[in-house]
């Protein structure tokens, strides 16, 4: 009787290494936004507060989402920018935090990123 033989095997090349964990896909509440570079699910890429004259543009785009009636998620603070503002949530910061070209401003209270150019004036 013959044996039957295994066929021969080419040997198996080692597995890659696992892939490192990663972010939630999309950006979180501050990150720079565009169509190539969208925010998390329930974010929006807000490009300005406001309209008209004193509009403040958010260079780069900013991610977040609106407080009118729902609260912010962690890492974001509600706040009230007036009539034609709305009522947005904004990065929380020390410093550190901010992306370039914004600072971390004391609006109404809460620490949060926003362009450096529109802090909002402190008092003295």
């Amino acid at each position: 009787l013959p044996l039957d033989a295994a066929p021969p095997t080419s040997p198996t090349p080692p597995s890659p290494p696992a892939p490192a964990p990663t972010a939630p896909v999309g950006g979180n509440y501050g990150d720079a936004c565009d169509p190539s570079h969208p925010c998390a699910s329930s974010l929006v890429c807000a490009h300005q507060l406001g309209m008209g004259p004193g509009a403040i543009s958010l260079a780069g785009g900013y991610c977040t989402s609106a407080c009118n009636d729902a609260p912010c998620l962690a890492g974001a603070t509600c706040v009230d920018f007036g009539k034609g503002g709305g009522q947005l949530c904004m990065a929380e910061c020390p410093p550190a935090s901010c992306r370039d070209g914004y600072s971390c401003c004391d609006a109404a209270g809460a620490h949060v990123c926003l362009p450096g150019d529109h802090c909002p004036a402190s008092g003295g």
